[in-house]
């Protein structure tokens, strides 16, 4: 058996690279979250093997407690890096009801010629003479041929300088940005009809994004904890290990929104990008659509099919049902017993308006979740309607990470 515990390792068109922490495919690198990353390196030393839920639970994510929700999003999202879905398993096969084994054959790549060419290249530069150049040219090699060399020399030369003057000149450089994380809007004015839509529209866009098989986008637990922060965006990006975050501050003109999004880079918080977006009030559903466009257009993402299905789910949306799915959010997230029944109200209203909205949905079994784990309604009535709800939402999305830890926690306690 292969010895699956090498720095890099092969299987079918994949290169795993675990001292780099990448994935190849075909020699182009395939955007992973870290989890999933830990969690191929895992399936991978026990290729052939069954492995339990618990067995990942406790490698990959050690000294922690995290719900089986947390696992079903990794394996979704390694599914995607691997191009095979649920149905159609090439690699990672499920066992129900226990666990999953992972299926292929696998060699380590010891690297020798890689490690012969840099060697080759490290002579070269040296300037150490080269044998197979000295046989070439004998002790008696024509004066002509010497010039012939040196012509070739000077016009390899003068393609290569003409090749990269033009690339320093006139391209221009792409920001690598490979993770995100979209931080709670601000409402510049505070005003309170208006200020359910700070954290309602930050968590569409979030929604919208994680569409993007290129790009590491950070969930709405990992970055509301900075609602109202003045952070430095370079502490920010080393807390949560991305590469830029995403800003919005909203303004109300009349029946008029105005939302000023900003792309800042963690590395040296220079903005990367920044662009007004102004909607009627009643089209909000479609400015977190444009947003989302504007940064993928800008990061020159691919989206998935999944991906461009939720863009067009969301921008296509009940304009009211948007509204009071935004509301629910809003409310929800105050963490109190009024709060989570008006939040209910809320999500019932919009899946009535829009019984195809899976956020909608979502939001409505997370609040009866909620309503349950704070002992405000009895279990035997909230539990059940909170597995109905959840599982609708996934119908309607199957990649809709809330609802996944709804289910997970209905399945849980009750």
């Amino acid at each position: 058996m292969t010895d699956a515990k090498n720095d890099r390792i092969l299987f079918a068109e994949f290169e795993f690279d675990r001292g780099r922490r990448k994935l190849y495919r075909d020699g182009k690198r395939v955007q992973l979250y870290a989890k999933a990353f830990d969690l191929l390196g895992f399936l991978i030393e026990n290729n052939g093997q069954v492995v339990t839920k618990n067995q990942i639970l406790s490698r990959v994510w050690p000294d922690q407690f995290v719900e089986e929700a947390n696992l079903s999003v990794q394996i979704s999202a390694l599914r995607k890096a691997l191009g095979e879905t649920k149905n159609d398993a090439r690699f990672l096969v499920t066992v129900p009801g226990v666990g999953y084994k992972f299926v292929a054959t696998i060699k380590a790549d010891k690297g020798d010629e890689e490690i012969e060419r840099e060697t080759v290249e490290s002579v070269d530069t040296a300037g150490e003479v080269d044998p197979v150049y000295e046989n070439r040219h004998p002790a008696g090699a024509t004066t002509g041929n010497r010039k012939l060399l040196s012509v070739l020399v000077g016009l390899a030369l003068l393609i290569l300088f003409a090749f990269f003057g033009y690339k320093y000149f006139y391209s221009t450089p792409k920001t690598q940005i490979d993770s995100l994380a979209v931080l709670p809007f601000v409402n510049s004015q505070e005003v309170a009809e208006t200020r359910y839509l700070s954290e309602g529209l930050a968590e569409s866009v979030i929604h919208s994004l994680s569409g993007s098989p290129d790009l590491r986008v950070m969930s709405r637990n990992s970055t509301f904890r900075y609602k109202g922060d003045e952070t430095d965006a370079k502490v920010i990006g080393r807390e949560l290990d991305v590469d830029a975050i995403l800003t919005g501050r909203i303004a109300t003109l009349g029946d008029s929104l105005s939302i000023r999004a900003e792309l800042i880079s963690t590395a040296d918080n220079s903005v990367i990008w920044g662009k007004e977006f102004t909607r009627k009030l009643v089209e909000v559903e479609r400015l977190q659509t444009e947003i989302a466009r504007a940064i993928a257009d800008r990061l020159q993402l691919k989206l998935s099919r999944t991906g461009k299905n939720k863009l067009e789910k969301d921008q296509n949306a009940d304009p009211e049902a948007y509204q009071l799915y935004l509301l629910g959010r809003f409310h929800l997230n105050k963490f109190n017993d009024e709060g989570f029944f008006k939040g209910r109200d809320y999500f019932q209203q919009a899946v009535e308006k829009d019984p195809n909205f899976a956020l909608a949905h979502a939001g409505l079994g997370e609040a009866y979740n909620r309503l349950c784990g704070y002992n405000a309604l009895a279990s035997s009535e909230c539990f059940p309607k909170s597995r109905i709800a959840a599982e609708r939402a996934l119908e309607l999305d199957e990649e809709l990470a809330d609802a996944h830890a709804t289910l997970a926690s209905v399945r849980h306690f009750y």
